[in-house]
């Protein structure tokens, strides 16, 4: 984890200077991993308006600002990297002056040597670092193995400076309940939106209570909002492994205590096997009787989204880690499905895009990853806009019930019948199970297949055309469904599994007696999971046509 107001930069080439302050060469840090050229920087300055080109970072920067390289040969392009060139110079200056630092002194003595930048740009290296955009570089002396902008003196002139800089305004703070100075700015946050953007930030009057300003609305003392936003960068650092991106909502993890369960949180939320780095071994649950789990351990899972020009905080969890491991193994549970390894299935985020426009993640509810999010780690019912919008892309997708949202709805049932273990529905096919929903969905299913038997062959026509109505309306489906069965089966050949599907529709039709007018939604979920159990039974007994 970074200090206090250092972050983790890409620095892909490093200025070697000698102790006259000489150039040597040009370091390339690039290798074969993103992860070597990250550095321990002082945090970048804040960049907007008409002056943002005064703004240098302390000791690093673009190339612009270090060696005053325009992006082009346009006019304004080279009079702004000038500008910025002198504005890097004169704050290289002013922190020699505050820390009096020797390595400092040795890159402001390069700085003002035109020849030495000359040098530098004549480096067969340098043409790499044009090509890259945005590339920054820092300083090295020669026989240091940190760099400049790492040296003791220049973090304890940061620290000093972090300290005195937010002495505007006195308040309480609503984090830690103690009376400070309040930040009035707060840095921003990289990593969820293209642009990094603060947390907190209010620039509109019409949000201003009491006669207070910008975050002096939400008031936090300076260094709680320093080691906040330090904390959060580093989790939602590129390619860190505390974050997952589902549905427009960045998710971000981590663990307090000893737990280890931070690890293998990718694999509850996300599917791409490249965050599924740590599979979860076979016995990893049965820990949770142990006292490897201490009852101290905490596991904290935010979610945070765009939101104009600042973040928002779309849900915080923080759990105990045996709580938490306890609802994944019951989501877990909920979600098994007849004919379907469970791993196949287990990401949020692959069962979400079964919910959406073309089955594609970009197309997520934001609010919908909110409250599955917030259903798996808290134990609760899963929300009534996930079934609708679940049938919704059956009835779009001409009746395609897939194994995922089979699963889902599934979860939904059992979530929704308030956990009572008497109401939940199995994983295949329930024979039991009388609940009219339920039999209407394996009825559809076993007229379904006899719509087939009698020769018909056209693909999906009878689930596209009936299912989602049935599944709403069963009474007027099933009153034209059941006057055609009699010439299905007159036109289909005589055989043993005919008469066997007949013998069950009839059984179902005595214990349904009379169709509802309309099913509830409740109904119309275990219509879905009785329809697929019994097509599932079908198959599972090679009795499934070729078109399906």
């Amino acid at each position: 984890m970074p200090h206090v107001g250092f972050e983790e930069r890409s620095i892909p080439f490093i200025i070697l200077l000698s102790r006259d302050g000489d150039f040597i060469e040009l370091e390339d840090c690039r290798g074969t991993s993103v992860s070597n050229t990250l550095f321990l920087v002082p945090k970048a300055e804040k960049r907007r308006g008409i002056k943002a080109h005064e703004r240098a970072n302390c000791l690093w920067d673009h190339l612009g600002y270090v060696l005053g390289q325009p992006r082009t040969l346009n006019s304004k392009d080279i009079e702004l990297a000038n500008l910025q060139h002198e504005a890097f110079i004169r704050y290289t200056s002013d922190i020699y002056r505050a820390s009096r630092c020797h390595e400092v002194a040795i890159v402001e003595s390069f700085l003002k040597k035109p020849e030495q930048i000359r040098l530098v740009k004549s480096s067969p290296l340098y043409s790499d670092a044009l090509k890259l955009v945005g590339c920054n570089v820092s300083f090295r002396i020669e026989g240091e193995s940190h760099l400049v902008c790492q040296s003791i003196k220049i973090s304890e002139l940061l620290n000093k400076t972090l300290v005195n800089q937010e002495q505007i305004y006195t308040g309480t703070c609503l984090v830690t309940g103690h009376i400070g100075s309040v930040a009035r700015l707060h840095d921003n946050i990289s990593g969820v939106t293209d642009i990094p953007a603060p947390l907190i930030s209010i620039n509109e009057s019409s949000y201003c209570s009491y006669g207070k300003k910008q975050a002096f609305n939400s008031p936090i003392s300076s260094d709680v909002a320093l080691k906040y936003t330090t904390a959060l960068n580093y989790l939602l650092r590129k390619g860190s492994p505390n974050k997952v991106s589902v549905g427009g909502v960045v998710i971000v993890f981590w663990a307090v205590g000893n737990s280890t369960i931070e690890k293998y949180m990718p694999s509850i939320l996300a599917e791409n096997k490249d965050l599924l780095r740590h599979e979860i071994p076979s016995d990893f649950f049965d820990k949770i009787s142990s006292s490897t789990w201490m009852d101290s351990d905490e596991t904290c899972i935010l979610g945070l989204s765009p939101n104009a020009s600042r973040i928002s905080v779309r849900f915080f969890i923080n759990v105990m880690t045996k709580d938490l491991i306890k609802n994944i193994l019951i989501w877990l549970d909920d979600i098994k499905i007849e004919n379907t390894e469970l791993s196949s299935i287990s990401s949020a985020r692959l069962l979400l895009r079964h919910s959406a426009l073309l089955g594609r993640s970009e197309n997520i509810s934001s609010h919908l990853t909110s409250s599955i999010v917030n259903s798996i780690f808290n134990n609760k019912p899963l929300p009534d806009f996930l079934l609708t919008s679940l049938l919704e892309r059956i009835r779009s997708e001409h009746g395609i019930i897939s194994q995922y949202r089979a699963a889902l709805i599934r979860a939904w049932v059992n979530r929704h019948c308030g956990f009572n273990d008497g109401l939940r529905v199995s994983v295949s096919l329930n024979e039991n199970e009388y609940r009219v929903g339920y039999l209407a969905g394996r009825l559809f299913s076993l007229l379904e297949w006899l719509y087939y038997e009698s020769g018909s062959k056209i693909r999906n026509m009878f689930s596209n055309e009936f299912l989602i109505r049935a599944c709403y309306m069963p009474e007027s489906v099933f009153g034209i469904l059941l006057m055609r069965k009699k010439y299905w089966c007159q036109t289909g050949l005589e055989s043993k599994k005919r008469l066997e599907i007949e013998k069950t529709i009839d059984n179902i039709l005595i214990i349904i007696n009379r169709f509802p007018c309309i099913f509830p939604l409740e109904q119309r979920a275990l219509f879905i999971v009785g329809y697929y159990h019994q097509k599932q039974k079908l198959k599972t007994n090679g009795w499934l046509h070729e078109y399906k």
